[in-house]
């Protein structure tokens, strides 16, 4: 659990817009839950192993949402949503019916892209964007992870799950980049004192997390029209790129 870490920024050339995907679906079974995946890399690149965990809770059930995801404004997004194992151990069950999700991301928006489970048709609703905001991604290398259990971020913004392990957004690995974890690219309030940490925990959130042991949290600031790569390492109080 190090407090250090550093960032890297990544200019955003190309104009984006918000995705929040949700899914009524209650399909899932006990250590299941549902993902969305799609034809661009921030959902996965068509890869269950790389899909974006939706969450959901007991107010909300059975409507599954994603964090926003940014994707290039006026590309035509094919997407579908899984259900599978929260460990990813299991073959994915799709959606069945003809074709795929589409959605056009609109610069400087948020669109709620929402669905039921099975159905193709989608109804979006658009939110104007007013705050600037900066991209991040949260990088963190965890071997401490043990079967049925994932790395996850949270923090001081609602985006982070506001401090609760059970909103924590999940972060992802595969075999060639354990034991690396990796968020998706995070929209945050540019300029904002983003605290966070890293916590372990089982992927259905049933158990009471393992979070870093350290005073203080990790620090990153977002930059307006910027991804930064945060990287740290659980347990270590050295940094690496």
């Amino acid at each position: 659990g190090s407090a250090d870490i550093f960032t890297l920024s990544q200019a955003v050339t190309a104009v984006t817009g918000g995705v929040v995907f949700n899914v009524r679906c209650d399909a899932t079974r006990f250590g299941e839950a549902v993902f969305v995946v799609g034809n661009h890399e921030s959902l996965g690149a068509w890869s269950a192993a790389k899909a974006v965990a939706l969450t959901t809770c007991a107010e909300s059930f059975p409507t599954w949402r994603s964090a926003p995801i940014q994707l290039p404004a006026g590309m035509t997004v094919e997407y579908k949503f899984i259900v599978q194992r929260e460990d990813r151990q299991t073959l994915p069950q799709w959606e069945n019916f003809d074709g795929n999700h589409l959605v056009t991301p609109v610069a400087g928006q948020v669109l709620q892209a929402r669905s039921d489970w099975g159905s193709a048709d989608i109804f979006t609703l658009s939110q104007a964007v007013t705050a600037v905001t900066g991209g991040v991604v949260f990088n963190v290398r965890c071997d401490a992870t043990r079967f049925g259990e994932a790395v996850f971020v949270v923090g001081n913004h609602e985006s982070l799950g506001a401090w609760s392990a059970a909103k924590a957004v999940a972060l992802t690995t595969c075999a060639e980049s354990f034991p690396t974890w990796r968020s998706a690219p995070i929209q945050l309030p540019a300029g904002m004192t983003v605290e966070y940490k890293f916590i372990v925990q089982r992927e259905d959130r049933q158990t009471l997390p393992q979070w870093e042991n350290f005073d203080g949290n990790h620090l990153v600031t977002p930059v307006a029209g910027q991804v930064l790569q945060a990287r740290s390492d659980w347990g270590s109080a050295d940094i690496f790129t």
